[in-house]
């Protein structure tokens, strides 16, 4: 059915705008209250647009450039920079709002839906044309001039509100058992400290008290120092590194190895 929808450059159902290069803010023009003043952090929070680390800008720099005022419903997207092709939509907004330099506003037509067009930028096929724009850039930028000839299918309004509630309704369930998921290590990790704080306590009320060197083999030192890893050797010494102590038991398969001499006293 995808095959029979038109396709369409995104400059003929949105229109597209950025911060004109020499109305660029520096951050001593920010100010402690006024229309906020988006950036990618604002991309950060899931798909809709977080105002909670934006700045604030004066009422007259907001004033100059109507183009980027944002309204409900419009797509966000980083042309470059760290977070270059994240995306976000504006929800409901209940102060006004406008954007830096580093990202795009994409203000759909009535030929689309906000949210259809949201979803078909945060796709896999077009965070592989945006991966596409990039290979081999020195510096990675997505321009505005490409970005506005992306290739978009649009099928009637009737099947792009179906299909966005479609995919609201699998979000939501994947945030809703994301977060009973985390709610359940949570209790778990909890349950374990308990257990472990009890368990304690109770040995330690009847076991003798010994240092950490008494009860370590004898032939493992207990020692402070840095060592410089060097190049990885394919049948080298495993090494523990800070990295490696992200979980409860360090797995020994994934180290990186080195030379043996470099172990050494």
């Amino acid at each position: 059915m995808k095959d029979q929808w038109p396709n369409r450059p995104l400059r003929e159902i949105a229109s597209l705008s950025g911060r004109i290069g020499w109305r660029g803010l520096t951050a001593k023009e920010y100010t402690r209250e006024g229309p906020r003043f988006l950036s990618v952090h604002s991309l950060n929070y899931g798909p809709y647009v977080d105002l909670r680390d934006a700045f604030h800008i004066s009422q007259d720099r907001y004033d100059e450039s109507p183009e980027i005022m944002l309204r409900q419903g419009d797509v966000l997207i980083c042309k470059d920079g760290a977070g270059i092709g994240k995306l976000g939509i504006v929800g409901e907004l209940r102060e006004p709002a406008t954007i830096n330099s580093s990202l795009l506003l994409i203000r759909s037509s009535t030929a689309i839906e906000p949210k259809f067009l949201f979803y078909c930028l945060s796709s896999p096929y077009f965070q592989r044309i945006v991966l596409s724009q990039l290979n081999g850039a020195t510096t990675p930028h997505l321009y505005q001039r490409d970005i506005a000839e992306f290739p978009v299918a649009v099928p009637d309004r009737a099947t792009q509100q179906r299909i966005v509630a479609i995919l609201d309704e699998v979000f939501e369930g994947l945030a809703t058992a994301k977060a009973n998921a985390e709610k359940n290590l949570q209790n778990a990790r909890e349950l374990f400290e308990r257990t472990s704080a009890v368990v304690l306590a109770q040995a330690r009320s009847t076991a003798r008290t010994a240092t950490l060197e008494e009860v370590v083999e004898r032939d493992c030192t207990l020692s402070y120092g840095i060592v410089q890893p060097g190049n990885e050797l394919a049948d080298g010494l495993p090494i523990v590194r800070p990295v490696d102590l992200n979980r409860s038991v360090v797995g020994l398969g994934g180290l990186k190895r080195i030379d043996p001499a470099l172990a050494k006293p």
